[in-house]
């Protein structure tokens, strides 16, 4: 029983932060996203690497809209089936992170997409 415990965890741990064995990689700061200009070059592309980081680490698997709201701010209304945070901009328009709720309002799926 104890092995299949430990086994799980390391399981999780494992996929949680998916392709990078240092857990410190996953440590996502609200108050730095908030702060980044998507708009400017510099700024956008460090909003970008966090962006990454959200889904990479799976910061976002099965959290509420509250919790969504914690970590990245309101990226839409109450009601609204998903939130989109613009990212970074690219050669013609701007990355976003899209964030799709369910019926539950728990997330369902964390991806990218442009404007």
């Amino acid at each position: 029983m104890r092995t299949t415990i430990v086994a799980a965890a390391l399981v999780v741990l494992v996929t949680s932060c998916s392709g990078d064995d240092d857990a410190s990689s996953c440590d996502f700061d609200s108050a730095e996203w908030s702060e980044l200009d998507p708009t400017d070059d510099e700024q956008g592309a460090r909003r970008g690497e966090l962006a990454d980081m959200v889904v990479d680490c799976g910061l976002l698997d099965g959290a509420t809209r509250a919790e969504t709201s914690d970590l990245l701010g309101e990226g839409g209304g109450p009601t609204d089936t998903s939130w989109t945070y613009t990212t970074q901009p690219t050669m013609i328009d701007f990355e976003l992170l899209m964030v799709d709720f369910g019926p539950d309002d728990t997330v369902t799926r964390v991806y990218f997409s442009q404007s």
